[in-house]
């Protein structure tokens, strides 16, 4: 019977964090924020790390993605598949450094993540080309042209990535901290 109940908690924990995650990724995409600068890849690193079934980790990611679109509107299909993709890359990196994720591998993982972002999303607006020949200087000018989200994007992996694992670690000190000091959460009864 514990064991039931301690799956059960387990199971609506993991629930309300994969809940929190696309809430909060779709939230910040639907508010005014500078371009790009959005937890999207950064839930998708923490997703990877966090989640033991790979297609719920990368179900955080593309469902926060597509619900926000659902609001925003499409594009392209060409770049609606790169972004997509750009933004479930992070989990591969989260599952690859499940088990040994440091500060340092969290950093290095939202940078990478955000130079595959750029350079697949704008490679895929190059090929597009509505915006940009399809030409080696329009390439390089496509490039050129979204160095600013490129910081945007790098930046906010960074702030994100630092925000969501921050605050993994602060609920794993206090959840261990009350388990030494052998603390019982207080319940409130009805009198």
């Amino acid at each position: 019977m514990r064991a039931d109940l301690s799956m059960r908690g387990e199971t609506a924990a993991k629930t309300g964090v994969f809940l929190a995650l696309v809430g909060l990724c779709a939230f910040v995409r639907l508010i005014p924020h500078p371009p790009n600068f959005t937890p999207v890849a950064s839930a998708a690193l923490f997703a990877g790390f966090f989640f033991n079934r790979r297609l719920v980790a990368c179900a955080v990611p593309l469902l926060a993605v597509l619900v926000s679109d659902a609001v925003l509107g499409g594009y392209s299909r060409s770049v609606m598949i790169a972004v997509y993709a750009g933004h479930a890359f992070p989990v591969l990196l989260g599952m690859y450094f499940a088990n040994r994720m440091t500060p340092l591998r969290i950093g290095g993982s939202a940078v990478i993540a955000a130079v595959v972002f750029f350079l697949g999303t704008n490679l895929a607006v190059w090929y597009n080309g509505i915006l940009f020949e399809r030409t080696a200087a329009g390439l390089v000018a496509c490039y050129t042209a979204a160095l600013p989200f490129f910081q945007h994007t790098l930046l906010g992996n960074l702030f994100w990535s630092a925000t969501i694992f921050g605050a993994y670690g602060a609920a794993n000190w206090l959840v261990s901290h009350l388990q030494e000091r052998n603390l019982q959460p207080v319940t409130i009864r009805n009198r």
